[in-house]
């Protein structure tokens, strides 16, 4: 999928302007199939008048007060790539380095599996995608469907013949134990 970001801010005399329009490289990294388009991301809160620029890439979720806006296309099967012939420890570093901090919300013993202290509005946009929590519960959503994920485990399965296209925004958020 191509994806075209336009951005606008503020002047220096606080007139609005447009300040980018561009088409948004795509993310997949070499342990997934999954691809990301990032199109905007903040580590706080934003202020206005703005100058339009996208925050520093820093980590994958965003602090608490951030936030991050997203495409994320899911190819059909488990989303993993091909685990045979390649070397892991580069395959994690790799992740690590265009996806910083999605590693570590990752379940070694439960493929998938993952906990965010975000919480994130997803849209489906094509195809067909299965929430499944903790618990085995499960929901098919179509294009349409819109998922609010409140901090809670969960993991993500296309078993459809057609990639699942969601628009997905994050906002940081603290977690008490």
């Amino acid at each position: 999928m191509q994806i075209r970001r336009v951005v606008t801010g503020n002047d220096d005399q606080g007139k609005a302007i447009f300040v980018d329009d561009a088409m948004v490289d795509p993310t997949t990294a070499a342990l997934t199939t999954t691809t990301y388009h990032e199109l905007w991301r903040a580590d706080s809160l934003p202020q206005f008048p703005a100058s339009g620029q996208n925050g520093a890439k820093t980590t994958f979720f965003p602090p608490p007060g951030g936030y991050r806006f997203f495409v994320l296309t899911v190819p059909p099967g488990d989303g993993h790539g091909e685990l045979s012939g390649i070397d892991l420890q580069t395959c994690i570093e790799e992740l690590e380095d265009k996806l910083p901090g999605l590693i570590a919300v990752s379940e070694v013993d439960d493929p998938g599996m993952h906990t965010t202290d975000t919480v994130d509005m997803e849209v489906v946009l094509a195809g067909e995608i299965v929430l499944e929590l903790d618990d085995g519960a499960e929901k098919m959503l179509r294009a349409g469907d819109v998922n609010i994920q409140n901090g809670t485990r969960h993991r993500w399965h296309n078993r459809g013949d057609a990639p699942a296209v969601l628009a997905v925004a994050m906002i940081g958020g603290s977690r008490h134990r």
